[in-house]
């Protein structure tokens, strides 16, 4: 009877610790709803906020940056190049330096760009100076001049919009990329048009509403890049191969820049 009762004992053991066992061999999974994740992510270091807040600071210093390479008038080409090389880069979210990448394609570029600007203001000008002429003028030829030089400012504007983007992204000649921002603006005509829209559209707001002035001159050359930037590299990529972006990410990395 010992012997059954001894037996009996064991096996209650047993049963005891495998109850045990299933009980706290594991941690309890908590189910967390979908909300809770989606906020940790947000607030995490690589979420959504804190990404938003450094993208925001690249561009406050990259604005700084700007704005002060513009100081002499004549140099505005080469500034506006170089702040579109960086945003180019940032838009593809490449890690590059800043500074290092602005100045970099500043001293490339400087020669052509500032070629590029001082030529647009010259034309910029004359078209400016026709058409006050012309105002002032009752002859009817008057008005069909008018409408001449209205139509060559269009293409002005129109070759104006990406002739600097384009100086940052591809090698070439100012005659041809002047020739390329003409055919690329008129065969994107759509995206042409909503480019001109962001362009000069925070201006237009700003003068109306006095509060977007502090921050269009805290953030609005490198924001208005920024921005446009995710336009202007799906226009590009179609003229880019992946051979070229493989070679230019090479030559970056052999420069010692992070890309």
């Amino acid at each position: 009877m010992n012997t059954a009762i001894c037996a009996g004992a064991s096996q209650i053991a047993l049963m005891a610790e495998e109850i045990a066992y299933a009980n706290f061999s594991s941690p309890r999974r908590v189910k967390r709803s979908g909300t809770e994740i989606k906020m940790k992510n947000l607030f995490s270091i690589d979420g959504g906020f804190f990404g938003a807040m450094d993208k925001l600071a690249n561009v406050f210093w990259l604005n700084i940056l700007f704005l002060i390479c513009c100081l002499p008038i004549f140099t505005i080409g080469a500034s506006t190049t170089a702040m579109f090389y960086v945003t180019l880069k940032m838009v593809r979210n490449e890690d590059c330096y800043i500074t290092k990448s602005f100045f970099r394609s500043f001293k490339q570029n400087f020669k052509q760009a500032t070629g590029i600007w001082i030529l647009a203001m010259i034309v910029g000008g004359i078209f400016f100076a026709d058409m006050r002429i012309l105002q002032t003028g009752d002859m009817p030829i008057n008005k069909i001049i008018m409408v001449i030089v209205m139509a060559m400012s269009v293409i002005y504007t129109f070759v104006m919009t990406y002739i600097f983007p384009l100086l940052a992204k591809f090698d070439n000649t100012v005659k041809n990329t002047i020739r390329n921002a003409l055919l690329m603006s008129i065969r994107h005509f759509p995206w042409t048009i909503l480019l001109i829209v962001c362009i000069v559209l925070p201006f237009i707001l700003s003068y109306f509403i006095l509060y977007l002035v502090p921050i269009l001159l805290l953030i609005g050359g490198a924001g208005i890049a920024y921005g446009t930037s995710f336009i202007y590299m799906k226009i590009f990529d179609q003229y880019i191969s992946a051979d070229e972006t493989a070679e230019e990410m090479h030559e970056d990395e052999e420069t010692g820049e992070m890309v």
